[in-house]
């Protein structure tokens, strides 16, 4: 059986690429520009500079979902129900995301008195 190839032109990758930019999911850029999800990924994959662009491309567009929740909060005339749960699961997949920057910030206190010790004690002892 021949394997069919597929041909990603330069002007499919700024399409995907532009879309990303736009929040769209990669899954849907691939498809609005006819190419197939793993063939993109495996061909940006051998380009480390298809590489980095995707990365910034994929940056931008989570941004562009930050500010598309900011703006339905805003204006949405939805229930308040179906608001929240658009709301929180966007901020949920971005917390995944980009965790440094939308996820939730875990703060440690504690007193410096003395450096904790861990004493491991085998069950037989």
């Amino acid at each position: 059986m021949k394997r069919r190839t597929s041909k990603i032109t330069a002007e499919h990758v700024k399409s995907i690429f532009e879309q990303l930019e736009q929040g769209v999911s990669l899954r849907k850029a691939c498809e609005k520009a006819g190419v197939k999800n793993n063939t993109f990924l495996d061909f940006i994959e051998k380009d480390k500079d298809l590489s980095e662009q995707y990365a910034r491309s994929r940056q931008k567009g989570q941004d562009a979902r930050f500010e598309s929740m900011l703006d339905y909060a805003r204006e949405s005339k939805d229930d308040p129900y179906t608001k929240k749960l658009y709301i929180d699961t966007l901020k949920w997949v971005l917390s995944k995301q980009q965790p440094k920057k939308y996820g939730d910030k875990l703060e440690v206190e504690g007193k410096n008195i003395a450096p904790t010790t861990i004493i491991i004690k085998r069950a037989d002892e």
